[in-house]
């Protein structure tokens, strides 16, 4: 890794640290079919995982962005990589500002490598009730969270599926 992008890293890491003191938010919770407007975040490997999420929420307004590390291999918009944070990781498109800002009901940070960009915009989120993987940052970041026992071999719809199962439960009491 080269040495700017562990500064950013490094930055992102201390921006979450201290975004998390002063954060006060509320929550509410409500199931997938609840839901109205779903925001989603994930780690992209190709150009299907936007087809393969989208196919679990059809009728929902729904807000993709994939994280890659090379935005020139993807030909949509839904994706951001790294040079779309400052150094100091001030959001620099304006697709990213208009995806934190959304009043989402839920957000689903499909992320499964603990890509700390990925938590940062979990953080920086206004949705309502946000839900991912657990691990020990997303615990202080994230309302609802899976744990998988092989982690990285899961597929993004199988994680889906999972958050569905869950969030009926929950709600049912």
């Amino acid at each position: 890794m080269k040495i700017l992008t562990k500064l950013k890293y490094k930055i992102a890491s201390y921006k979450i640290i201290k975004l998390l003191k002063k954060q006060n938010r509320k929550t509410e919770q409500t199931t997938i079919a609840q839901a109205q407007n779903i925001g989603i975040i994930f780690n992209s490997v190709d150009n299907n995982d936007i087809e393969t999420i989208l196919n679990f929420f059809k009728n929902k307004n729904v807000f993709i962005l994939g994280f890659c590390k090379d935005k020139k291999l993807f030909k949509k918009n839904n994706y951001f990589s790294r040079k779309d944070f400052s150094w100091d990781c001030k959001l620099k498109t304006e697709n990213l500002k208009n995806f934190v800002e959304q009043n989402f009901d839920i957000l689903l940070n499909l992320d499964l490598q603990n890509n700390i960009l990925l938590q940062y915009l979990s953080l920086i989120s206004q949705a309502k009730f946000k839900i991912g993987v657990y691990n020990n940052l997303n615990c202080k970041i994230l309302d609802l969270m899976l744990n998988f026992e092989h982690q990285n071999n899961i597929l993004i719809s199988d994680f889906i599926e999972q958050i569905n199962i869950y969030t009926n439960i929950l709600t049912k009491k």
